[in-house]
């Protein structure tokens, strides 16, 4: 994998939503089960709804309930 996350300077991956990877989305989405997908997108949804705005014993709260609205948002 190309990407260096964790030293990288320019952040376009979440400024512009930029593959940084150098895989393409198909190869990435075979990685992971449906069920994984589906933790993670709940996760981001919950993460970038509430951010700042709950607790993490909050949003432990809100995962299993927002995951259906989660799924099908985006």
């Amino acid at each position: 994998m190309k990407a260096d996350c964790a030293n990288c300077k320019i952040h376009a991956c979440y400024t512009k939503g930029t593959n940084c990877t150098g895989i393409d989305r198909e190869t990435i989405l075979e990685a992971y089960s449906e069920d994984e997908r589906r933790m993670m997108k709940a996760a981001a949804y919950v993460e970038g709804t509430f951010y700042s705005n709950i607790t993490r014993l909050q949003g432990s709260h809100l995962f299993p309930l927002l995951e259906k609205e989660a799924w099908n948002y985006g």
